[in-house]
């Protein structure tokens, strides 16, 4: 496998929420914990996305000391947007990969709210987060300069393959939505458990057993991999994912047919 100082993984779970698949979520946990492994938890502030509603849930107090402790374990728990609630069909200024925000497009006085409104929640439960994930991965300038404003550091999210700084905000990368073999550079995977079915959970396994020695956590990639400034290099790695991206969406569809 490739050269543990030439590669580096993060793992991140979006749409973590008190009513999520938490069958699935458990057996996920156990193997955090089995292994040291330090993922990014995209947590949902006050979810109101019907489709990713899969249980009665935990009580609010109990998901949140949850959460807690997966903070004192070392785990980055990000704010993922506010409600989860698409109001724009804008594709934003970074990733572009949705044409569906609930960012995007919308003026600084809207963003800020949900901003605002959305961390008052994870500080009444003695949290605060450092690092937010767009739904969608939909974001613009505005929201970047909102997030300074309140206090955020970085945003999961960008196809490069270093952590870049863009308008004073560190950018981790995150290019997979799987495990894959690459030669260098820094790589978030972002899983949304809520949709698997058990053959993907035990792929998860299996591939986890494979990946976990070069699994690292956002803190440690800090030091592995300085931020950089966005530049010629940073512009091209970002055209290549996202050409590749959209190749194989429509190759998808041609084999759909």
């Amino acid at each position: 496998m490739e050269n543990i100082m030439r590669v580096k993984y993060i793992l991140r779970f979006d749409d973590i929420h008190p009513r999520m698949r938490w069958d699935y979520w458990h057996e996920i946990e156990e193997l955090m914990i089995k292994y040291n492994i330090k993922p990014i938890l995209a947590v949902i502030p006050d979810n109101r996305d019907e489709k990713l509603i899969y249980s009665d849930g935990l009580d609010n107090y109990i998901f949140w000391e949850k959460m807690k402790k997966y903070q004192s374990l070392g785990w980055t728990i990000a704010m993922h947007g506010y409600q989860h609630l698409y109001t724009s069909n804008n594709r934003g200024d970074f990733v572009r990969i949705n044409s569906y925000s609930e960012f995007a497009g919308l003026s600084e006085e809207l963003q800020s709210e949900k901003i605002r409104l959305g961390l008052e929640i994870f500080k009444k439960y003695g949290l605060s987060p450092s690092m937010f994930v767009a739904p969608a991965h939909t974001f613009d300038k505005t929201t970047v300069r909102v997030l300074k404003k309140y206090g955020f550091e970085m945003v999961s999210d960008g196809f490069y393959f270093y952590p870049v700084v863009i308008d004073d905000m560190v950018f981790i990368p995150q290019q997979l939505w799987w495990f894959k073999r690459r030669s260098f550079g820094l790589y978030t995977i972002c899983f949304h458990h809520n949709y698997w079915t058990y053959s993907d959970l035990h792929k998860f396994k299996q591939d986890l057993t494979k990946f976990k020695d070069h699994i690292i956590s956002v803190n440690e990639s800090l030091k592995f991999f300085k931020p950089r400034s966005y530049g010629f290099f940073e512009k091209l790695s970002e055209s290549s994912f996202l050409s590749l991206f959209y190749l194989k969406q429509n190759l998808r569809k041609l084999y759909m047919v």
